[in-house]
């Protein structure tokens, strides 16, 4: 199997404490054969609660399967 993805990555800095990405991409899937072409598209948000805690969430769309998945963590450095 041989294929090709184009992906753009957006970065978008609200303040300090608060960062967004939208990263769409276009993948063609098995491209000498019968092509799956899928189109996903990620929001990935990113907010500081301190210096050593943060809270994120991805969303993430498979328009063409249905698929949708959400993710939330919270991450905590020492």
């Amino acid at each position: 199997y041989h294929g090709l993805t184009i992906q753009a990555i957006i970065p978008i800095i609200i303040s300090e404490k608060l960062f967004l990405q939208l990263t769409p991409s276009y993948n063609m899937n098995n491209i000498n054969n019968e092509r799956e072409d899928t189109f996903i598209g990620r929001f990935f948000i990113a907010y500081s609660l301190s210096t050593k805690m943060q809270i994120t969430s991805l969303y993430t769309a498979n328009i063409e399967n249905k698929i949708n998945t959400i993710n939330l963590r919270l991450s905590i450095y020492f």
